[in-house]
């Protein structure tokens, strides 16, 4: 199999060699450095680089290095028929579990509360005995790869957890599905996780409907992506007391300006895209188990599907 790889961070010997320790027979090839073979049957990157006027011949699928793929649907070059297959990273879903489960506990410790009022030099204890776990409700928005390993994560911790999918499908209990029921799946939460892919469908998901169906006090906490956010709903809910905190690790623009008033809020957290960073063995894995499908004409794993 001949693998074209066009992302800068994983252009590496290091990826190779942990490529090729899974795929001895993988044929790599680095974009901009290396001749480029004549049939390419995997093209891995985040973005396809701008000097990449189109497509290599032969190309059988799209290797994502990033949790979403929504800019290379909307990219022209890519046909509409070509597969699209996510970086189901083990080491970046680990990553993304230990920053839900960072502010959920932050939630449980009324975290952002005690450190406004160490700004403030105020020694004022909580009027109201710590909850325990298991009755703080967490709401995960994404019932995918990333999804599932944090919610199953944070009910393993000891909290109840709801789950809410954009799919239709079987029920299944503590899982809500489709638009109608996501309020639903919301309602009186105590930390609301978002972990979805940036669709037309989803953005602005995390709207006042949303935001105010949660219980007072709650914590919001984005790891999708800066436009599931409506900002100017998110900072009502927190105006009103309905939000706590919001941890904010992404945004519609990257870096965020160092003048977005974000920065100063005082009941925003903000972290520079570091929830889940793709790793090396991680990925060299997860397009390991591509390229072995490709071989063997299975089901590709984490196939991006297209409404």
């Amino acid at each position: 199999m001949n693998v074209l790889l066009a992302d800068p961070f994983f252009a590496t010997p290091e990826f190779k060699t942990a490529l090729r320790n899974r795929v001895p027979a993988a044929r790599v090839a680095i974009w901009g450095e290396d001749s480029i073979p004549n049939d390419v049957d995997v093209l891995a990157t985040w973005t396809i680089p701008d000097d990449m006027r189109r497509l290599p011949v032969g190309l059988q699928a799209i290797f994502c290095f990033g949790a979403g793929a929504g800019h290379l649907l909307a990219d022209e070059r890519v046909p509409y028929g070509l597969p699209i297959v996510r970086n189901l990273d083990d080491g970046q879903a680990e990553q993304m579990l230990d920053y839900a489960l960072h502010a959920t506990l932050a939630r449980q410790l009324d975290d952002q509360n005690l450190l406004i009022a160490q700004r403030q030099a105020a020694w004022e204890r909580p009027r109201s005995a710590r909850r325990q776990r298991g009755s703080l409700k967490v709401t995960i928005l994404g019932n995918g790869f990333i999804g599932r390993r944090v919610s199953e994560g944070l009910a393993a911790y000891g909290f109840s957890v709801a789950r809410w999918t954009f799919s239709a499908g079987d029920a299944i209990p503590g899982l809500y599905r489709g638009p109608d029921q996501l309020v639903d799946a919301c309602r009186q939460a105590d930390v609301l996780i978002n972990v979805l892919p940036l669709s037309p469908d989803t953005d602005h998901i995390l709207s006042s409907d949303v935001l105010f169906a949660l219980r007072r006090g709650a914590y919001l906490v984005n790891i999708g992506r800066g436009s599931h956010v409506d900002d100017r709903a998110m900072l009502t809910a927190i105006d009103r007391g309905v939000l706590a905190a919001a941890w904010l690790d992404t945004f519609r623009r990257e870096p965020l300006p160092d003048d977005d008033p974000l920065w100063s809020h005082p009941r925003i957290r903000i972290t520079p895209h570091i929830g889940g960073l793709p790793t090396i063995d991680g990925s060299a894995n997860a397009l390991a188990d591509v390229l072995e499908v490709l071989c063997s004409e299975s089901a590709l794993p984490g196939l991006v599907k297209r409404r």
